[in-house]
Order: C-alpha cells, then structure tokens, then sequence
C-alpha cells in the first residue's frame, strides 16, 4: 500500500481511539474519521427483576473461545463466598476451550450454579438479559462490544475488562472495567452486586438502562457517519 500510495487516495475508518492510533502507526498521514459501530436502536422498555440480598444472577454472552474468557469467569467464580447464579450464552466454537471450562464447572463450589443455554437468536437476547442482574464478559479485546452494549440497552450493569471502549463505567453508575491482571478485583464486584438490594439494583440498571437511550439517541455517530461517507 505504501508503494503505490494508495494510504494518501483513502479514508480510513477507525472504531476508537485506539484503532486510530494504531492505523496512525503504520500509515502515518493518512486520513483517519473515527466513528464508533451503529449500535441497534431497538431498545425495549426498562424492566427489573427480583433481587433478593445474598445472591445475583450473572449472564455471559459470546462465542466460547479464549478470547471471550470465559474461563477467567469460572476461576474468579471459585473465590466468591455469596450465591451465585452464571448463564453461559453463545456457541461452543473453540471445542477443547469449552472441555477446559466444562472441566472447571465441574469444581466450583456448592453456592455457584453454571447454566448453559447454548446460542440464542439476537431476537431472544433481550428477555434472557432482563431476567439477570449483571452481564460478565471479561474479554482480552473487543472494538465495540454489542453484547455489552445489548446488556445496557436491556437495563443491566456490565462487568468487563478495560479492553474495551466501554471505560469509566463505575463513574458513570453502570458497571465496572477492570484489568484482567487483577482477577480478585472482578470477583469483589460480583459479591458486591449479590449484596445489593432491590432498591441498589433497581438504581443502578435504571442508569445502565437511561445511558443506553441516551447513547442512541446521540447525533454525534450518525453526524460521523457522514463525514465518513461525504
């Protein structure tokens, strides 16, 4: 590309901050727009669910590969002392992945339940979501995350890791990204969203839920969008 010049004709299109600094690396000079993925619109009415103090539901959504870290989950799982009740979500792509994590639910202590649902149509997502306190996906990298963000459409505080442009989100009331190399930090939180009451519960996934309107609601994508295209 560099030879025939081809990075001084194009624009490219950058999904953060951190993409943009990366293409900045190789092509320096070149136009860059960054313009976040367009999320789905389809947000459905905020809706809660019973929280009883002492125990929380958790719901991981993605593919089952390394990527996704599922395992970490279960390893974080086996420290928690309060109820714990974990849905996996999502196709079982990687096979001895799935075997290793299989392996480690078999050893988790009597207070942590693991329920597998196997893969769900998108249009499915959104009920399964409402029927959880907290969406876990402590993944190694993602440019955007749609499951993350479907979980906050649904009304539900996100626990992942600051792999993601989803940052900061303890300031804001609606989750937490943490650093994977502090596995006990995740672990802390889920015990912490278990201690909730319904009142806690309630005020925090009204706000994940609000921040996702507000989000979509937002000109500034589609304001990027076309600067992209124009």
């Amino acid at each position: 590309m560099k030879a025939l010049g081809i990075q001084n004709r194009i624009v490219f299109h950058a999904t953060n901050d951190r993409e943009k600094d990366a293409i900045q690396l190789y092509f320096p000079g070149g136009k860059i727009v960054v313009a976040d993925n367009l999320p789905t619109a389809n947000q459905p009415t905020f809706i809660s669910c019973l929280k009883e103090v002492g125990a929380v539901k958790c719901i991981f959504i993605a593919r089952i590969v390394a990527i996704k870290n599922l395992l970490f989950v279960l390893k974080v799982l086996e420290k928690v002392k309060l109820d714990v009740m974990l849905t996996i979500v999502g196709p079982a792509e990687d096979k001895v992945y799935w075997e290793l994590c299989l392996e480690k639910v078999k050893n988790l202590p009597k207070n942590i339940t693991v329920v597998y649902e196997g893969p769900k149509h998108n249009d499915e997502l959104q009920p399964i979501l409402q029927q959880h306190h907290l969406f876990v996906l402590p993944t190694t990298g993602e440019n955007f995350g749609h499951s993350i963000f479907e979980a906050l459409l649904a009304g539900r505080p996100v626990l992942i890791s600051d792999q993601t442009p989803w940052l900061n989100l303890k300031f804001k009331n609606i989750g937490w990204d943490l650093p994977l190399e502090e596995p006990d930090k995740f672990g802390s939180v889920i015990e912490q969203v278990a201690g909730f009451d319904q009142r806690a519960f309630d005020e925090m996934a009204y706000s994940a839920w609000s921040y996702a309107k507000e989000y979509i609601g937002s000109p500034v994508v589609k304001e990027k969008y076309l600067e992209l295209f124009s």
